[in-house]
């Protein structure tokens, strides 16, 4: 067997462990409805009686290795992005290593702890997607229009 199709089995296998384990836990009256996330939706529409509406599981299987693996490139992008401005940006690299160990010293950051973080906070601010700031023009649908991405961001 080829290791890409073991790796296929693989994350098949976790999902179904995930479903089952959302399955498990209505039978077992721990909770009233498989939850209300993304996961939850999609358990709630494989158990659907309607048949239009239902989900197989090969589909669920799928639509969670969708937004895995869009989500595991948003952040490796994220992640990218960060160090290179913070490597072209070295003195905001050495403030936030600074307020990160007075804060956290050798221990694993903690929830508590990252509020406290206001120059990782600026940072992250900053480095979130700008799209918000452009939602308040429109344009008619009927019109085309052309955006050139460097006439935008000019940082």
């Amino acid at each position: 067997m080829l290791e890409s199709e073991e790796l296929a089995k693989e994350i098949q296998y976790c999902v179904m462990k995930m479903v089952k384990k959302r399955e498990d836990k209505v039978v077992n009256g721990e909770a009233d409805s498989f939850g209300n996330d993304f996961l939850g939706l999609l358990v709630n529409a494989y158990h659907d009686s309607d048949k239009n509406n239902k989900l197989s599981m090969e589909d669920l299987v799928d639509e969670c290795k969708t937004f895995y693996f869009a989500g595991q490139d948003t952040v490796n992008a994220l992640l990218a992005w960060t160090v290179l401005l913070l490597a072209i940006h070295g003195d905001w690299q050495d403030k936030a290593r600074r307020e990160v160990i007075g804060i956290f010293g050798n221990q694993n950051p903690q929830p508590e702890g990252i509020a406290k973080l206001k120059t990782v906070s600026k940072l992250s601010n900053h480095l979130r997607p700008q799209a918000l700031c452009y939602s308040q023009y429109f344009v008619v649908s009927t019109l085309s229009t052309l955006i050139f991405i460097a006439n935008i961001y000019q940082n």
